[in-house]
């Protein structure tokens, strides 16, 4: 918790700077800084230091933060990095977070929060934590920072600033390079890790390797990137391979509770799945009429 606490105090004297006009040159790029760090501090809460975040889309007063991997968030924990960022950036006075699915773009998670100290903000779920999946968090500017107040605050930064002491700032410097010294270690490891267990964390289907860890699907030296909803829907197949598997039964296990929404684009996955396994042709995925799927592997 401590430490979380010291990343959150560092990465908001760096939204300090860049708030006072140094950095950013338009508004908009100025908000895409502070939204990119909103995204790398939420992989870090998940306990993610590697994954990417990756590049910002924006349309109009909505920045799409997009993640190469999934992250299980608590409300709590989330809305705090965005609101500590935000404040910091003074990009909003009032905004909106939502979280949506990627493969769906169903929202599962919204909050709309005011900076004002007489407004009331809306944070649902509280306690409430989600599992890991692939999302992404739209950032809604409702209402921009009145030019006004930002201009006493920035003078009031700046005021405060000169009464910092170098040894201060230099703790910052070395901080930074201790997160970053981390996360390079961190890395390291992870992928220089033997071929051996490598090989062992993927399952033979067919003449591919199915890697469910990482999602992907291996022949030869090539590999395709599935989805996770891909990656859970081929391995609750393979689970049963050679036997059928009814609808109501997959949607259950792979959807769960979307299974009502995402009932009629099944056949859809099926599809997909099935191009990217038609390189081996003893490896097929069979519609049984009226019953469900089947994964039929050949000697």
């Amino acid at each position: 918790m401590l430490f979380k606490r010291i990343k959150i105090v560092f990465i908001v004297s760096v939204l300090s700077l860049f708030s006072q006009g140094g950095f950013a040159q338009t508004e908009s790029a100025h908000a895409e800084v502070a939204v990119r760090m909103m995204g790398h501090q939420i992989l870090l809460n998940a306990g993610d230091s590697t994954s990417l975040v990756l590049p910002i889309e924006h349309s109009n007063q909505t920045f799409r933060i997009q993640f190469a991997t999934d992250f299980s968030f608590s409300p709590n924990e989330l809305m705090n990095t965005v609101d500590s960022i935000a404040k910091a950036a003074k990009i909003a006075q009032k905004y909106r977070v939502e979280v949506v699915q990627a493969d769906s773009e169903k929202i599962v998670y919204s909050s709309e929060v005011s900076t004002a100290s007489d407004s009331a903000s809306i944070v649902p779920c509280q306690g409430r934590q989600f599992d890991k999946a692939a999302y992404s968090v739209l950032f809604t500017i409702v209402e921009p920072f009145d030019q006004a107040e930002i201009t006493q605050s920035e003078n009031e930064v700046q005021q405060h600033a000169t009464t910092e002491s170098n040894g201060s700032l230099t703790f910052l410097w070395i901080l930074a390079a201790l997160i970053l010294l981390a996360g390079g270690i961190f890395w390291w490891k992870k992928n220089h890790s033997s071929e051996e267990e490598k090989v062992s964390e993927t399952v033979q289907i067919g003449r591919y390797r199915f890697d469910e860890r990482n999602m992907k699907l291996f022949l030869n030296n090539n590999h395709v990137d599935l989805t996770s909803k891909e990656t859970d829907l081929l391995k609750l197949l393979y689970s049963s391979v050679n036997n059928t598997l009814e609808r109501d039964e997959i949607l259950k296990v792979v959807w769960g509770d979307e299974g009502d929404y995402v009932g009629r684009t099944l056949d859809v996955f099926i599809s997909k799945l099935r191009k990217k396994i038609s390189e081996d042709e003893n490896v097929r995925i069979v519609n049984v009429r009226g019953v469900g799927y089947k994964l039929i592997l050949n000697d």
